[in-house]
């Protein structure tokens, strides 16, 4: 008698959370209704018919989360859009012989290479990198920090001299940070521009230090911003991609899973 009701006592303890999980679905929450219904399975693994139910709550469930997830995506593409729109008129496009770039419209290229200053860049591809130039000044830098009057500041990362990157002829010496050796220095100084700011030239001979100029600071902000931007929406472009497929691989398995209710068989 009690191997008898042991299975029964199970049937109805399974079935009774699969109506649980029921009703989590049917009031939105399907993260709820997701979890309840997995566990059916690891605790009742003989109750065969709350299993199958449980399967496909289980499936329109992730349905819900995914569809959810997509809406919330497509809502963070239309600000980023709005936001990348809004600051492209202030990005102009450098024609180079080698590969084209793109800068913050206000800058005077034909000066940069003999006038100290940190200036930002993007290429096609939507990578921001900063050159920094330190015209007749001999520290022989490495790397570049800015400082708020506050003390407050940041750095990139130490580039070695190699003649390319770090290049010190023509009576300069040039640095080119790619994105990850200066998202730290480009995001404070958008974070804080307007505010006055020094330059710091850092060196294996010393440093060098100067006023970053507040049309500097802004037009490097400008761009780090809209690269920002750009870069955000590709990456939720890709996951926008991944969910679409998600919901429709969870529509799929819902047909397949969906089981007919009692009053209609």
């Amino acid at each position: 008698m009690l191997t008898s009701c042991g299975p029964d006592r199970h049937e109805k303890e399974a079935s009774a959370l699969v109506a649980e999980a029921r009703t989590a679905l049917d009031t939105g929450n399907c993260r709820l209704a997701h979890e309840l219904a997995d566990s059916v399975g690891r605790a009742y693994p003989k109750a065969l018919e709350a299993r199958r139910e449980a399967l496909h709550i289980s499936t329109l469930a992730r349905e819900g989360l995914a569809i959810a997830e997509l809406e919330a995506t497509d809502s963070l593409l239309a600000r980023l859009a709005w936001r990348s729109d809004s600051l492209k008129p202030y990005v102009r496009r450098v024609d180079n012989p080698v590969e084209p770039y793109f800068v913050a419209a206000g800058e005077n290229s034909d000066k940069v290479y003999t006038t100290t200053g940190i200036y930002g860049r993007l290429s096609p591809e939507g990578d921001f990198y900063i050159l920094a130039v330190l015209a007749g000044h001999t520290v022989k830098a490495h790397s570049v920090s800015v400082q708020t009057a506050s003390g407050e500041g940041a750095s990139t990362a130490r580039i070695p001299h190699d003649g390319e990157r770090n290049d010190r002829g023509a009576g300069r010496e040039t640095i080119t940070f790619l994105a990850a050796e200066c998202d730290s220095l480009a995001r404070f100084v958008s974070l804080h521009s307007g505010e006055p700011m020094t330059l710091v030239f850092n060196g294996t001979s010393g440093t060098h230090r100067t006023a970053l100029a507040p049309e500097a600071s802004a037009r490097l902000a400008t761009l780090y911003d809209y690269a920002s931007a750009v870069r955000q929406a590709r990456v939720a472009s890709v996951r926008r991609e991944k969910l679409s497929r998600s919901v429709d691989l969870s529509r799929q398995q819902a047909a397949r899973t969906y089981v007919e209710p009692e009053e209609e068989k």
